[in-house]
This record gives C-alpha cells, sequence and structure tokens, in this order.
C-alpha cells in the first residue's frame, strides 16, 4: 500500500525534525554556528549565482536582448566578401530607414597607446552611439 509508506516516511520526518529542533535548543552555540554557515552559504550561493546569471544569460541590458542583431553589408561585385563595418553616414542613414528594427546602436573598438617615462601601456576603449545605454 503506497499511502501507508508514505504516511510512515512523513512520520519518520517528523520525528528526526523534533530530534533536530531538540538537539539544537541543547546547545546554543553550535546552533548558532550552524545557521550562520547555512546564511553564508546560501548567500555566496545567491551571489555567484546572480554574477553567473547576468553574465552568461543576460549580457545585455537591452530590453529583448535575446533579439539583438549584427548587420553586416554584402558586396554585389564580390557576393562570398561581407564587411561588418559601416562609415558613420552608413549607418545613420541605416538608422533613419531602418523600419524593420526598433532601433540601431554602433559600437567602434579602439585601442591607444600611453606612453609615460620608461613604460607603454596599451589602452582598449569603444565608442558607442547614443542609445546604447
Amino acid at each position: 500500500m503506497p499511502g501507508s509508506t508514505l504516511g510512515a516516511s512523513l512520520d519518520i520526518l517528523v520525528r528526526d525534525f523534533r530530534f533536530a529542533l531538540r538537539g539544537l535548543a541543547k546547545d546554543r552555540r553550535f546552533a548558532f554556528i550552524a545557521i550562520f554557515a547555512l546564511a553564508l552559504g546560501i548567500g555566496a550561493s545567491t551571489a555567484i549565482f546572480s554574477v553567473v546569471y547576468n553574465a552568461l544569460f543576460e549580457p545585455f541590458a537591452y530590453k529583448d536582448s535575446r533579439h539583438l542583431v549584427t548587420v553586416r553589408v554584402r558586396d554585389l561585385d564580390q557576393p562570398d566578401q561581407w564587411r561588418g563595418v559601416f562609415s558613420f553616414d552608413e549607418f545613420r542613414e541605416f538608422q533613419k530607414q531602418g523600419q524593420i528594427f526598433d532601433s540601431a546602436v554602433a559600437n567602434c573598438r579602439t585601442i591607444s597607446s600611453n606612453a609615460t617615462g620608461d613604460s607603454n601601456m596599451r589602452l582598449g576603449g569603444n565608442y558607442v552611439t547614443s542609445g546604447s545605454f
């Protein structure tokens, strides 16, 4: 009879829970340390999950970020050649005439070097259009 097995399992679970509570009530230092360790573990797990979730699953702060696309240009004279670089004028024209997309943003990666004394430092950065953030 499956119902009686479930009732017996719940009865054992309730007895084990009462036994654990009596043990914690007897030694309050152990109870405090156990509760603190559980809280610390749960808090650390939540913090790590939040970072991983935001970094891997929702990396962009845009509405419906799963619907982002990259637009590339194909030269009709060379059909197997694609370019993903727009001039600023091309981007502005695309932005004005683009009726398929809600909005368009662009970025340009740059690398500059900074020389101070005997050391050189390479700095990376991006230029972005308005609406990127």
